[in-house]
């Protein structure tokens, strides 16, 4: 969820039927936007160590597909176990995903392509605590190629 800052609803469904060349494509359920996502070295990683005979990557103790709000209860539960702050959910890694993203330097719309947002004001309201010095940082550094 970290590496595509999905929804736990698509989270939940995707699988490796979703997997080509590098990336992963699938339509959001809540919106319908159709994604290509390159796949990031830590989500890859975890796609090595995951068999490839299920439908989907995240499966219940029973071998099933979760279903959506099943998987946030459940999800809660293993931050709880971990001893990792109280109120931690799926969709605070759909925020972090963002953030991060933010944080590295990453345009609005080059977030946008990554989460499926279709709207920038969403996309600023998911990163509005980006890091701001590493922002203008990377703004200074933009204008310096350009030389003005």
């Amino acid at each position: 969820m970290l590496g595509l800052a999905a929804r736990r609803g698509d989270a939940v469904g995707l699988g490796w039927q979703h997997v080509r060349e590098g990336e992963i494509r699938y339509r959001q359920s809540k919106t319908g936007v159709e994604l290509t996502v390159p796949i990031p070295p830590g989500l890859q990683a975890a796609l090595d160590a995951t068999p490839r005979d299920r439908l989907t990557f995240l499966i219940d103790g029973l071998g099933k597909p979760y279903q959506p709000k099943h998987f946030g209860i459940v999800f809660t539960a293993w931050g709880r176990a971990a001893g990792l702050p109280a109120g931690l959910s799926p969709h605070g890694l759909r925020k972090s995903a963002c953030h991060g993203l933010a944080d590295d330097g990453c345009t609005a719309f080059e977030i946008m392509a990554i989460s499926g947002h279709k709207t920038l004001s969403e996309v600023q309201r998911y990163t509005r605590g980006a890091d701001q010095k590493q922002l203008a940082r990377s703004a200074r550094a933009k204008q310096a190629k350009t030389g003005t």
